[in-house]
């Protein structure tokens, strides 16, 4: 045969056995079976929870009678606990609170904490808004939040 008529020379031995001797060497039936793996004995060992840190918000503002709505809160969907206060040189000031600044204008739609009172708001994560359009001073106004 000449050069050119000679087929391409192709890389190993194709008469070569070593792949049937793995094969017999990896037989399935050496497989390891379900029963001989070791078994966990008696219950998982637990791992104690720790519980999340919390961290204490605080705000403070003298809400003057002039002022619009003033955002005291933003909202937090971690919020735990959240306790307002409200206080001013006169007794019956009162400052007005909301979840919108929209709602603040009118009475009806807004809470109302008196100088010197102490509120827990339970359950609340959005946001607090707060006014003080009655007063005669500036209403000194505390938001205390806990929040994980």
């Amino acid at each position: 045969m000449t050069e050119s008529t000679q087929p391409p020379t192709l890389a190993g031995d194709h008469a070569d056995d070593d792949g049937q001797v793995i094969a017999d060497l990896l037989d399935p039936a050496d497989a390891i079976d379900a029963d001989d793996l070791p078994t966990r004995v008696g219950p998982r060992p637990s791992v104690p929870v720790v519980p999340r840190l919390t961290r204490i918000m605080t705000q403070t503002l003298a809400v003057q009678a002039t002022w619009g709505p003033a955002l005291l809160l933003p909202a937090d969907p971690n919020r735990v606990r959240l306790s307002l206060w409200a206080a001013s040189d006169t007794a019956t000031d009162y400052a007005r609170f909301s979840d919108d600044a929209g709602k603040i204008g009118a009475v009806s739609s807004s809470a109302l904490i008196f100088s010197g009172q102490i509120v827990p708001v339970d359950g609340h994560t959005g946001p607090v808004w707060v006014s003080a359009p009655d007063a005669v001073g500036p209403v000194h106004v505390t938001a205390v939040a806990v929040t994980r």
